[in-house]
């Protein structure tokens, strides 16, 4: 009789530390955000901002005094729309120097586009061959030339 108050005893004990172990692992694993950003794509959703350029001994932050910009949005089926109201007129020396940067006004040019995304890295197959990196809530190229674009989730 003794022994079997204990084996109940025992048992009921195991079940609630069994039930407090299951309850803990529920609540605390398989977040959405494990990984680091990797995955379906989901987390690039959105508008990505150019919010600085850096070309040679020029940086400069957009968008800009005169209103130029660039922007990504990105759309959960692979696709993203591209807008911006401006072109790039640079000057390099023999070096490949940046030495003159100005911008020319285009007008709104727009335009939708298909992207891979591999891991953190993202790419536009029959736009460009350039890659873009993400990084939290960053989005970065550099293009042939060195010059560095940076781009803010907003």
């Amino acid at each position: 009789m003794k022994t079997e108050r204990n084996w109940l005893k025992f048992a009921r004990r195991t079940a609630t530390l069994a039930l407090i172990v299951c309850c803990t692992m529920a609540l605390t694993s398989c977040n959405d955000d494990d990984g680091g950003g990797g995955g379906d794509g989901s987390t690039v959703v959105g508008t990505y901002e150019l919010t600085r350029l850096q070309a040679g001994s020029y940086d400069i932050s957009f968008p800009t005094a005169e209103g130029y910009y660039e922007r990504f949005t990105f759309f959960s089926d692979g696709s993203c729309d591209v807008e911006t109201n401006y072109s790039t007129l640079s000057t390099t020396d023999a070096s490949g120097n940046v030495t003159s940067l100005e911008f020319e006004a285009e007008g709104i040019i727009k335009f939708n586009v298909d992207y891979q995304r591999s891991g953190d890295t993202l790419t536009f197959p029959g736009l460009t061959d350039h890659s873009y990196s993400l990084s939290g809530s960053t989005m970065t190229m550099v293009d042939e030339d060195g010059w560095i674009y940076t781009y803010s989730k907003k």
